[in-house]
């Protein structure tokens, strides 16, 4: 049976939740057992946000392969904010679409930028932006990072080749990312 000495070393916070011990404890024991997919459903304000990178950095620390980590995966954005908000100085690295990042040189988003220069735009300002790219630049920090956490949709549409490389997916309104198909 897992205890808490298992994981309590990368739990993020001073100590868990008995609702966070019990959920984290048995989604290990499960795992051990040769699962494949947990479900966590608990109530708002439980803490499954802690829950969930307890389990990342643990099933790492503690993996027989080398695997690549664990993306977080979410609908809203506030929930990613407030993942990288509590969790960015731990290691989480945290992509948006390319129209949340602005172009150093132009001050035009990074997503107009990039659909000028894949239409084949000749514009010379966009140059340097092609490999000098903010957008490009976090999208590859989070490919190569541990832990990291984008939105449902991110995921899918830009990140299939590196989805099947991690060893965990925190899919977090899982009902909401049904729905939303």
């Amino acid at each position: 049976m897992i205890d808490n000495k298992y994981w309590i070393n990368n739990f993020p916070y001073s100590k868990p939740r008995e609702q966070q011990e019990k959920a984290i404890n048995y989604i290990l024991e499960e795992f051990k057992q040769g699962k494949k997919y947990a479900i966590i459903e608990c109530g708002t304000g439980v803490g499954k946000s802690a829950i969930g990178y307890t389990l990342a950095k643990t099933l790492k620390t503690n993996a027989t392969e080398k695997t690549s980590g664990s993306y977080f995966l979410t609908t809203q954005r506030i929930l990613q904010e407030q993942y990288y908000k509590d969790f960015g100085s731990k290691g989480l690295t945290s992509l948006s679409s390319s129209s949340n990042y602005t172009c150093e040189k132009s001050k035009d988003s990074c997503k107009e930028i990039l659909t000028q220069i894949r239409a084949g735009s000749d514009n010379k300002r966009y140059e340097s932006c092609n490999y000098n790219c903010k957008y490009k630049k976090a999208k590859q920090e989070f490919i190569d990072s541990e832990e990291g956490i984008t939105n449902f949709s991110k995921a899918i549409e830009k990140l299939e080749v590196q989805l099947n490389e991690r060893l965990l997916f925190i899919e977090r309104d899982a009902n909401a990312a049904l729905s939303a198909k």
